[in-house]
């Protein structure tokens, strides 16, 4: 857990817990980090002490850093083996402050500039600045590299490959002026990448309205198709009822057709027996009339003649049953008439 505040300085033991959780993460890491040196710190109000804070820290607790007491110093650090080693870039940082300020860690301080001088300090210093830039400048490319296009993503990370070259020739200061250049580019990449995404937002969120729009739309007519099924399911079903009740009218109407051309046939028929009728009548009656003349002659045909009046009267009978029975009945007994007739004749 890094420094965040003075209160991670209340007590000795919680400001040696931190500092040799941060030394020990240093050691695995084998990166570089910034150091805050203070040659006077109270613990619980008591005796100055000096204090080592480790890590980058945040500009409000820097700022408290800075109200404390005496001068604070500040440079580069890194750690090998058991060794912190301690390249100051502002103020002074005595290696017996030092140890003091890490006495309890398990690890002791080695002043640079005091063992290599100077020109082999502000190299290491130089390293450890391209070093911090570089991977501010990996960490922004990790943000970059989503919102880019692919050409800009391949070259960026063929720029970042040549930076292992830079370590070996130690070209620090041109290493700082490329990583700076980078960082705008890439600062720069950003804004334009954040741009066409909220212009990419808002075409798609136009296209979403044009497409709740047209579901709207379609959804709308969906209604209307399945009201006017309804309806012509309606008409169908009614046009089914209404058929249903006519099946039976067409039925009783092609009987009373069938039964109007039997009708016909049968007042065809009787016209025929009609004719026939009239033409027995006028034989009976030419007959009767020369029985009638025999019988004013001859006593003996009045009995014929009697007779005769008899049929004129069957024959009444029989043109009144005609018209109440049966044409098959009719024909029977208009037949059974002549028939008798004649024998009467005889």
């Amino acid at each position: 857990m890094p420094f965040d505040n003075l209160g991670d300085l209340d007590c000795r033991e919680s400001y040696i817990a931190i500092l040799k959780e941060e030394l020990t993460g240093l050691r695995s890491s084998g990166e570089a980090t910034d150091f805050y040196f203070c040659e006077k710190f109270r613990f619980d109000g008591k005796n100055a002490d000096p204090v080592l804070i480790l890590g980058k820290v945040s500009s409000r607790f820097l700022t408290q850093l800075k109200q404390l007491p005496g001068d604070l110093a500040q440079g580069h650090c890194s750690v090998r083996g058991g060794e912190l080693r301690v390249i100051p870039k502002r103020g002074r940082s005595p290696e017996a402050k030092l140890k003091s300020a890490l006495r309890g860690t398990g690890f002791k301080p080695e002043l640079i500039a005091d063992v290599t001088g100077i020109a082999e300090e502000e190299e290491q210093s130089h390293r450890l600045e391209v070093e911090r830039m570089l991977k501010e400048a990996e960490a922004q490319f990790k943000k970059v590299q989503k919102h880019i296009p692919p050409a800009d993503r391949r070259a960026l990370k063929t720029m970042f490959g040549k930076y292992d070259q830079i370590f070996k020739t130690k070209d620090y200061a041109g290493a700082q002026k490329q990583l700076s250049s980078l960082s705008d580019k890439m600062g720069e990449m950003l804004k334009y990448a954040m741009r066409e995404s909220r212009a990419i937002i808002k075409r798609r969120e136009r296209e979403q309205k044009r497409i709740h729009r047209k579901q709207d739309e379609i959804n709308a007519l969906l209604a209307k198709v399945e009201k006017l099924a309804r309806e012509q399911k309606g008409q169908v079903e009614r046009l089914r009822d209404g058929l249903a009740r006519v099946a039976p009218i067409r039925k009783n109407a092609e009987a009373i057709l069938g039964a109007r051309d039997r009708i016909a046939e049968h007042e065809k028929t009787i016209k025929q027996l009609a004719g026939q009728s009239d033409k027995a009548k006028q034989q009976i009656s030419s007959d009767f009339d020369k029985l009638k003349a025999k019988t004013m002659r001859d006593p003996a045909s009045q009995a014929l003649a009697t007779i005769a009046v008899s049929q004129s009267g069957r024959i009444k009978a029989l043109e009144k049953l005609l018209g109440q029975v049966p044409l098959s009945e009719a024909k029977k007994l208009l037949a059974k008439a002549i028939k008798a007739l004649k024998e009467g004749a005889a």
